[in-house]
Parts: structure tokens; C-alpha cells; sequence
């Protein structure tokens, strides 16, 4: 019998959110072009659907039976849930799953360097729909069959491919999973099967994986490092009732409401100004002083990086209302991080010290590794215990719950499973061992700062694919692990700014106040993840196969990278005559691990120029910040400069979060603690107001896409897309 918060009815809600969520993000981003649904830890539509549920339901159930009422820990459980399944419909995974392992084939007539080095021969035949035949590409493969045979190969992997990035239809039509009495083409599924025998263990391998590793971190940092959670305890008042109430306590104050519509309307005004800026005033947040400062300062603003978003960007509310709850030092590092970057770089080139977004890259990398390093240095004793546990059954569990034990059992296996797979795929045991190990830093680092920062949105600003290759070289590594590395990675972590562990850190945190075990809600969240999954892939086959996805960027720019690598690769192995067929020969005959190909690699190891002194700069300012921040009070700068600098949601909301630290700053100095507490409510309201318009928007856009036949609303959009 499982225990009250985890009612049946909890984890039904639970679960139709989660669908509804699979169901509604990929088109309300990609065919109405709206507010994303999703598109950061604070997905705009879970959170107004929690503030109406909060308004109008449960006020209501009050005078309905038992089983209509929601409790607190039943409604943080199907929360949990549902902003779990946050990470799978698009950024988190289907915007580049998909994509990456179709369009190359259709990229590829465009690309002078694929076809001169063929680069589509190296991607895995089962990784891929149709195996991207192109006859002519592979001489031995061309010979095996007839002309017959490779004409109707060459048209089944056009359809399937071509189709999944053009459309298979012109435009009204629509095309399903089924032929009707109209139309008997339907949407190739069967062409996915042999792809997703691969895929499908490994996503759901990649879950577990994500899921158990916040549930080993998560008694360590809530109880032992007290981290501050700020996105958690924003969720929180949003979601506990106290002393019978009807309402959060926080929507008993006036500040609340005063600045919950004034926020509304700054939005509604700027929103019914896109539609009709000839007829409507504005209410300007953007600003545009970049002229004045390059024609002022031409070095800095041209040669310092990223110094066109302190110039040319504008606020964002929500970033300026979350910097009065998350920590001081925090906001001040997100705040400077752009100046600091600019100067930083102008600094270097006036220096004549090379350094680009390549360099940058590379620092990121090297911080953070050194972030994870110092996560597993502050828990090493708590993290040890638990491991040896799990290792050595018979082991005193003094200090570790059961619970976490198992949890760090399966998290072992789903890593195990992960790197088997990896090798299935072609990947020799050390690279698929050191990827995923990658893999685990960079989104382990992700959800520290998400629990530390409280931003609303991270980024990591560097990929393990990439980092391979600069540390490798083409030659070590070889073209067809090239490939598959670039495929898990855009696959997996193109752009993790919908993370599962930035989510689940904050979900396990909000249902920790609940008294909610973090295993058996995982387990739950685990068994939604799995219809969740299957919803948002069918969906976004149905909307690319029928022509309506319109995201540019994904359905070119990733594939696009990941193949240009592969080109790259091939380009630098062939300089040397023969080389190539040898590389390949080995890499073919490899298997999971080869005395005589592990030899070849480290003869042929090569890192790139200017690669190792950036990745040490980056660990060693990580180190050098946290040992200042744990040493003395009055040290300001938080790692998270060193984790954010560059990346893309620094470049938007630094000036922003530098508002919220000054606002905050003030009220402390003048106001003191009480008017600091006093004025919360104002800011939850700020925070609010704004999840509720950009839904309200996302209503509206989804229904005059599909009542006027596809014709797409004008875009107004709160949070850059």
C-alpha cells in the first residue's frame, strides 16, 4: 500500500501532465512558434497550471468529497512528475534526437566537404534510419546488391529522412500513423524500429542513470551542505498550504497581487504592441547603446566577447525577481559575468594572447571537471560510505539510507549498460567509459548549479564530443568514433537547457518538505518518464512528416556541426597517403578493445594547439574561487562565473541578474532582514505574473494556429527562444 502522498490519484495527475506536457510542447514551440512551453527550469505552462490549480481548484474541493481533494504531498508528487517529464519533449531531448540521425541525409546534397570525404559511411548503420544509404559512397556495399535493390534502398532512405526534415506532404494536408480512406501514405514508423532497438534502451538507460545519481547527491547537499535551492523554495510557497488556509500564505499580502498584474499588463501591452505597433503604446525593456560604445570604444566592444549583450539586450522580470531569492554572491557573479568576460578577452587580445570561443570552450571544460572534482572532495566521506556500501553488501550502513544504497546500485548499472551500449554502437571500452563519465560531469554540474544559483536557466557551454576531439585528434580517435560520439552527443546533450537533473534536484528538494522518499518518487517519476517518451517521439514525427516543424536551428545547425567534424577528421587523417584506410581498417576490426588499436591511438595521440593551457585555467580559477569563498566571508565571486561565462544565458540575462542583485543589495542595506522577508511576496508575484501571461499567450497562439489552417500567430516571446 503505498503510502498517502503517493495516492493513485496523485500519480494519475501526475501522469496526464506528463503527457500533456509530451503532447503540447513540441508543437506550441515548433508550429504555433510561441512562448516555449518548456525551455528552462521554469516552464512557464507547469507553473500557471499549479497557480490555477492553486486559485480556483482546490478552493473548490473543499466542498467535494475526499477523493476530489488534493494534499500537499500528493499534489508535490504529481508536480515532480509532471517537471520531470519537462526534459524529454524538446531542448531536453526530442528538439535534437531525432534530427540529428535524419537530417545529415538531407544536408548532405548541400555540403561540398560530405561528399568529397563521404562522411555518411562512418555513421553506424544502426544508429540511423534506412542506414543513410547513398550509392556510391560504399563501394562494398554497392557491389552486394542489384540495381533494382539499390534504387529502392536509395528512395526508402530518401522518404524516411528527407521526408522527416521536408515534409512528406504540401500544404493543408496531414499524413498519420494510419492510412485513411483519402490518403493511403502514412508515417514511415516502421523505417524507426531498427534505430530505436539502439535508442530506446539508451534513453531510457540515460534516465535512470540522471535519476539515481540526484537521488545518491541529493541527502548530501540538502542536509549536509545546505545548499539553498532557490528555485525550490519558490515552487514551495507556490505549492504548501499552512493552518487549514485556502490559499499559499504568500498570496495574502498585497505586494503579491500588485506586482502579479502589474507584470501581466507590462506584457499584455507589449504583447498587443507586436500585433499592432501602429495603434498601441509599448513599454520598452530593451536597450540599444552599442553604436555609442564602438564607435567610443572600438577594441573593447569588438574584441572583447560578448560585449554586444551588456549593450544591445533587455530585462527579463522573472531573472530580476529569482536574483532577490538566490544568494547574494551568486546573483553578483551571473551579474558581472559578461563584463567580466569582455574585458577579460580584450584584455587578452590586446595582449596578443589568442583567444576565441574555441579557448573559451575549453575553459568551460576544464571548470567544469574541476566543479565536479570539488562536489566529490566536499562529500568524499558521505559518497565513499554510500558506494562501499552498495559494492560490498555486508557493509555497516551507519549515515546512508537503504534508499540511496539501491539507488547508487542501479545508478552503477545503468552506467554499466550505457557503456555497453556505447561499445555496441563501435565505440572501443575506454572511450565509451571516459564519454559517459563526461556525460555524468556535465549534467551532475549542471543540477549543483541550479541547486547553488537558483538561475532559471543553465547551459553548459561545452560538449563532450568536442572534447574529444581536441584532446584526441582526428587520427587517435578515427572517423567512425568520431561519428558516433557526435551523434550521442548532440543526441543527449546538444543543449541541455531542459535538464532532468537540473529538474529532479529542485522536484527531490520541494518534496523533501513533504517527507517524500527520493527512491520511491524516482521510481514513480521513472515509470511516467516511459509513456512520456513514447508520446513526445511519436509527436514530433507526426509534426516534421506532415512539414510543420519549423525549428531552423535544430533541423541544421546540429547536424551540421556533427558531420562537419566528421569531415574535419577524415580531412586531417588523409593528409598522410594511406592512412585513412588504415585507421578505418582498425577501427572496423576493433571491437571493445584491441592491444594493437590501443597502441595506434596513444603513438597517434595529438591534443590540439592552445587546448591543455585553457582547460587548466578554467580548473584552476574553479579551485582558486572556491578555496576564496570557503576562507573568507567577504569574498564575492561565486564559482558560477567560471561555470556561466560565454554561455548563452549569461549573454541574456547577466544585466538582468545585476538588477536583481542591486534591488536586493538596497533593501538589505536600508530595509533590513524584516523588509527583506516583507517584500518576498512582491517578487513571487513578479514571477508569477509573468508564468501566467506567457501561458495565457501559449492558449491563444495554439488556438489561431490551428482555427485559421496553420497560419502562424505573431511571436511575442517572454523568455529567448
Amino acid at each position: 500500500m503505498l503510502r498517502k502522498p503517493f495516492s493513485l490519484k496523485a500519480i494519475l495527475l501526475g501522469l496526464t501532465g506528463g503527457l500533456t506536457v509530451a503532447l503540447v510542447a513540441y508543437p506550441n514551440d515548433y508550429m504555433a512558434r510561441s512562448n516555449l512551453f518548456i525551455g528552462s527550469s521554469l516552464p512557464f505552462g507547469v507553473f500557471c497550471v499549479l497557480f490555477l490549480i492553486n486559485l480556483l481548484y482546490r478552493p473548490l474541493s473543499r466542498r467535494l468529497p475526499g477523493f476530489c481533494r488534493f494534499g500537499n504531498g500528493e499534489l508535490a508528487v504529481a508536480f515532480v512528475i509532471v517537471l520531470a517529464s519537462c526534459s524529454i519533449p524538446t531542448s531536453g531531448l526530442m528538439r535534437y534526437f531525432p534530427q540529428v540521425i535524419t537530417c545529415p541525409y538531407d544536408l548532405y546534397s548541400t555540403r561540398q566537404n560530405w561528399q568529397t570525404y563521404h562522411v555518411l559511411k562512418y555513421a553506424p548503420d544502426a544508429l540511423v534510419p534506412e542506414g543513410w544509404y547513398v550509392e556510391g559512397d560504399d563501394p562494398e556495399a554497392d557491389a552486394a546488391m542489384t540495381a533494382a535493390e539499390r534504387q529502392a534502398r536509395t528512395q526508402r532512405a530518401e522518404k524516411v529522412n528527407k521526408g522527416f526534415r521536408n515534409g512528406l506532404v504540401h500544404g493543408r494536408q496531414y499524413i498519420y500513423y494510419w492510412s485513411t480512406r483519402e490518403k493511403a501514405e502514412v508515417i514511415p514508423l516502421d523505417s524507426w524500429v531498427r534505430p530505436m532497438l539502439f535508442w530506446g534502451p539508451m534513453i531510457l538507460l540515460f534516465l535512470v542513470f540522471i535519476t539515481t545519481m540526484m537521488v545518491i547527491v541529493h541527502p548530501q547537499w540538502s542536509q549536509h551542505e545546505l545548499l539553498p535551492y532557490p528555485l525550490a523554495e519558490f515552487t514551495d510557497e507556490m505549492l504548501h498550504r499552512q493552518d487549514g488556509r485556502a490559499y499559499p500564505r504568500m498570496w495574502y499580502a498585497n505586494k503579491f497581487w500588485v506586482a502579479f498584474f502589474l507584470v501581466a499588463a507590462i506584457h499584455t501591452i507589449r504583447w498587443i504592441y507586436v500585433w499592432y505597433p501602429d495603434r498601441m503604446i509599448n513599454v520598452k525593456l530593451e536597450w540599444n547603446i552599442a553604436p555609442e560604445i564602438a564607435a567610443r570604444f572600438p577594441n573593447y566592444y569588438y574584441h572583447g566577447m560578448g560585449a554586444w549583450s551588456v549593450f544591445r539586450n533587455k530585462l527579463y522580470i522573472s531573472v530580476i525577481a529569482f536574483a532577490y531569492f538566490i544568494p547574494t554572491d551568486a546573483s553578483f557573479s551571473l551579474g558581472i559575468s559578461m563584463f567580466v568576460l569582455s574585458l577579460f578577452s580584450a584584455l587578452m587580445w590586446s595582449m596578443g594572447v589568442n583567444f576565441t570561443h574555441y579557448h573559451l570552450n575549453s575553459a568551460l571544460t576544464g571548470s567544469y571537471f574541476a566543479m565536479f572534482l570539488i562536489i566529490i572532495y566536499l562529500g568524499r566521506n558521505y559518497y565513499f560510505r554510500v558506494f562501499r556500501c552498495a559494492l560490498l553488501p555486508r557493509t555497516d550502513r551507519e549515515g546512508v539510507e537503504a534508499d540511496v544504497v539501491w539507488a547508487a546500485r542501479t545508478f552503477l548499472s545503468a552506467f554499466a549498460g550505457m557503456v555497453v551500449l556505447g561499445c555496441v554502437a563501435g565505440l572501443n571500452i575506454f572511450f565509451s567509459l571516459f564519454f559517459f563519465l563526461s556525460l555524468g560531469v556535465l549534467y551532475l554540474v549542471l543540477a549543483r548549479v541550479s541547486a547553488e544559483s537558483g538561475s532559471p536557466l543553465v547551459q553548459a557551454g561545452w560538449k563532450p564530443a568536442d572534447f574529444f576531439f581536441k584532446l584526441f585528434g582526428a587520427t587517435a580517435i578515427g572517423p567512425y568514433s568520431v561519428a558516433t560520439l557526435g551523434l550521442l552527443t548532440t543526441a543527449l546533450a546538444s543543449d541541455p537547457r531542459e535538464s532532468l537533473a537540473a529538474f529532479l534536484t529542485n522536484g527531490f528538494k520541494v518534496a523533501e518538505r513533504e517527507r517524500l522518499r527520493p527512491r520511491q518518487l524516482g521510481r514513480v517519476v521513472l515509470l511516467v518518464l516511459i509513456p512520456c517518451v513514447v508520446v513526445a517521439f511519436l509527436t514530433v514525427l507526426w509534426v516534421n512528416y506532415n512539414g510543420r516543424g519549423t525549428d531552423h536551428y535544430a533541423l541544421t545547425w546540429p547536424p551540421r556541426r556533427t558531420f562537419d567534424r566528421v569531415a574535419s577528421a577524415v580531412a586531417e587523417i588523409d593528409r598522410e597517403p594511406g592512412l585513412l584506410a588504415k585507421v578505418s581498417e582498425l577501427e572496423k576490426r576493433e571491437g571493445w578493445f584491441s592491444v594493437d588499436a590501443l597502441s595506434f591511438r596513444m603513438t597517434n595521440w595529438s591534443m590540439k594547439p592552445g587546448v591543455l593551457p585553457w582547460l587548466l585555467f578554467g580548473a584552476g580559477a574553479i579551485i582558486v574561487c572556491y578555496a576564496l569563498r570557503l576562507r573568507f566571508t567577504w569574498w564575492m565571486i561565486h564559482p558560477v562565473l567560471f561555470l556561466g561565462w560565454g554561455v548563452a544565458f549569461t549573454h541574456w540575462f547577466s544585466v538582468s541578474f545585476l538588477v536583481g542583485f542591486g534591488i536586493k543589495s538596497l533593501i538589505v542595506r536600508y530595509g533590513g532582514g524584516k523588509t527583506y522577508y516583507n517584500f518576498k511576496p512582491f517578487f513571487m508575484g513578479a514571477i508569477m505574473g509573468e508564468c501566467v501571461i506567457a501561458a495565457f499567450i501559449m492558449v491563444f497562439n495554439i488556438w489561431y494556429y490551428f482555427h485559421f489552417g496553420g497560419i502562424t500567430p505573431k511571436r511575442y516571446l517572454i523568455f529567448p527562444a
